[in-house]
């Protein structure tokens, strides 16, 4: 097995001047610029903030609207409870008209099927034959 030699260290250059160790000053800011882009950004606030009130304003206007409505709205739910109380007393009239109906018709049933069962009980069926049967 052939040994491996380690490789040797590499060596750290050093600097070419020191100079270029030197780090630069940072560049001192422009006061001017920075007050105007600062007015600007005030500037942009205050129409936002104007904006913002106009906004608020209308839908304070909106919640006005719901209360003028409010009056008509109730007038209308009065009518509306007038005429369900209406239509629920003609529906009671209703169930006690079909309840007599029911009530006639199984009394006219009833007398029927009693002519019906007096006849057959008779022996006669016709008006002739109870004559005959007099004379």
């Amino acid at each position: 097995m052939p040994s491996k030699d380690p490789a040797p260290a590499p060596v750290a250059a050093a600097p070419a001047s020191p100079a270029a160790d030197r780090k630069k000053a940072p560049t001192k800011p422009d006061q001017e610029a920075f007050e105007k882009e600062l007015a600007e950004i005030n500037a942009n606030i205050e129409v936002l903030k104007v904006k913002l009130s106009e906004s608020q304003s209308k839908i304070n206007g909106i919640s006005n609207i719901n209360e003028t409505f409010s009056g008509p709205r109730k007038e209308l739910r009065d009518q509306l409870d007038v005429l369900n109380k209406k239509r629920n007393e003609l529906q009671d009239q209703r169930s006690k008209l079909l309840e007599q109906i029911k009530t006639i018709q199984a009394s006219l049933k009833k007398k029927s099927d009693e002519v019906r069962n007096s006849k057959a009980s008779l022996g006669y069926k016709t008006v002739e034959e109870i004559d005959a049967q007099v004379r």
